[in-house]
């Protein structure tokens, strides 16, 4: 990915403002169908408080992981520690469900603008983009390539499809597949009648999942930075591509 970035600057030129004589194409290609910031601030927020959450829920699981090592647990003990874990359970799942609304937003608005960008043979439209997160099977790859292609697209409109060095989004989607199977696999995994010593691998799985959460977020926040970054350069402009 570094190599990719550095075939040419990254840092922001000063904004340029066409004047009445430059082409329309050269002008409306140079702006935003929706501008991104709010939706990119709110974005951030989530993942901020996503990852707060998730460390809660790791100080949280491996308390749970120590109080299963001390045979006999007292049943009051026990009470509060299902109460606490409980808590935190539906603490996380309420600041990840608010964060996917948000990240599916962001992910219309970034695929709106690369489209206004004039960027040719996408794909996936912004209404898709967001869609196929819901077709079962085709969830699994299609929600990728959607974001890669905004990846490529807002890296340079005009030759999106050579644009490389997007490794990070392949550990993104790994992380997204991974953390949630994982997730269903834990919650289907509990049972009363489990032994003590399964309660324990369930909740030291429960840690290392908290832990794969905090990654995911922090690989999510590099991701909406990135593509944030080069649509900006894209808008304000290199002075020499407004010939192109």
């Amino acid at each position: 990915m570094d190599d990719q970035f550095s075939e040419r600057p990254l840092t922001r030129t000063p904004r340029v403002d066409f004047d009445d004589d430059a082409p329309r194409s050269i002008r409306s290609f140079r702006q935003y169908r929706i501008p991104p910031a709010t939706i990119v601030a709110v974005m951030r927020v989530f993942l901020v408080l996503s990852i707060f959450a998730a460390l809660v829920g790791v100080v949280t699981a491996w308390m749970q992981y120590d109080l299963l090592h001390q045979v006999p647990i007292d049943p009051l003990v026990a009470e509060t520690n299902d109460l606490r874990m409980g808590i935190v359970a539906i603490a996380n799942l309420i600041v990840r469900l608010i964060a996917g609304v948000v990240f599916f937003r962001w992910v219309y608005v970034t695929k709106a603008n690369v489209h206004g960008f004039g960027a040719r043979n996408l794909q996936f439209t912004p209404g898709w983009s967001v869609g196929w997160y819901f077709i079962p099977f085709l969830n699994l790859i299609r929600p990728f390539q959607a974001v890669r292609e905004t990846w490529q697209a807002s890296r340079d409109p005009r030759d999106w499809k050579s644009v490389s060095g997007f490794g990070i989004l392949y550990l993104w989607w790994t992380l997204s597949l991974g953390t949630a199977i994982a997730t269903n696999i834990l919650g289907r995994s509990m049972d009363e009648r489990m032994p003590i010593e399964g309660y324990r691998i369930v909740s030291m799985g429960i840690v290392i999942v908290f832990c794969a959460y905090i990654v995911l977020d922090l690989v999510s926040i590099s991701i909406v930075a990135t593509i944030h970054r080069f649509q900006e350069e894209w808008v304000h402009g290199y002075v020499d591509d407004l010939s192109d």
